[in-house]
């Protein structure tokens, strides 16, 4: 799409971290005790059969000889295997904080995991499963950041093996994912520059002439003239100013 002269693409806006967040114990320790785990969490999409998906993700790690981290999430993911020491299943844990510390992320390519996955650099097995999942899942494979996608309805634990052990093993993913993760510091401070301009430090009080917009994967967000900011999500307006008569 093409922006006239004055808007800005800046990308994600992130959350903070949780004041004095520390990770687990135990999660610091599995991290510790061997090579790079594969992070698997499908959000807050709630397929049928939660023992037969953790049995899959199980098998396709062995299979795939991969270590894990397993996110419950709403899928309700288990450990299948108490005494296996090559898996960990954890609650919520920040994107920011744990995905650079894996060697992959296996997820169901919704828009805020599958730009977390970009954001630290790793390369990215999509699962898609509903609405625009399918669009982000082929937009990462298409920018070279991940095997092709497994749309949930065939996911089999050969078919998962296959992926996984394609994306930790083919540098050119994690190269290019790294590629991509490289812009967000730059999208970030062009936004600072923008906020910081002359136009908006003088008066508040008076409608400002410039608009910062930031094209997300989840929406649009502007900074308005004079009306402080407004978030926009698949057209509608979920935060900002009441619209006047």
């Amino acid at each position: 799409m093409d922006w006239r002269a004055g808007l800005e693409v800046v990308g994600y806006w992130w959350p903070e971290r949780p004041a004095g967040w520390r990770p687990p114990a135990d999660l610091e320790n599995f991290l510790n005790a061997g090579s790079p785990p594969v992070f698997v969490s499908f959000g807050s999409m709630t397929p049928a059969g939660a023992d037969r998906l953790s049995d899959l993700v199980a098998t396709a790690g062995r299979q795939a000889g991969a270590r894990m981290v397993i996110q419950a999430g709403r899928a309700s993911l288990a450990k299948t295997d108490p005494a296996s020491d090559d898996a960990i299943v954890i609650g919520e844990v920040p994107h920011d904080w744990l995905f650079p510390r894996m060697a992959a992320v296996i997820h169901h390519a919704g828009a805020g995991t599958a730009a977390a996955g970009l954001r630290a650099g790793i390369p990215a097995v999509s699962v898609p499963m509903i609405g625009d999942q399918p669009f982000w899942a082929a937009r990462l494979a298409a920018l070279g950041t991940g095997p092709r996608p497994i749309r949930y309805k065939r996911l089999s634990a050969q078919a998962l093996a296959a992926a996984i052990r394609d994306a930790i093993t083919r540098p050119s993913y994690r190269a290019q994912a790294q590629a991509m993760a490289a812009g967000w510091p730059s999208r970030t401070a062009r936004l600072q520059s923008s906020m910081r301009s002359p136009a908006l430090r003088a008066d508040r009080s008076r409608a400002v002439s410039q608009r910062v917009f930031g094209r997300t994967l989840h929406g649009l967000v502007r900074l308005r003239q004079a009306s402080g900011i407004e978030v926009i999500r698949g057209g509608q307006l979920v935060h900002g100013p009441t619209p006047g008569p």
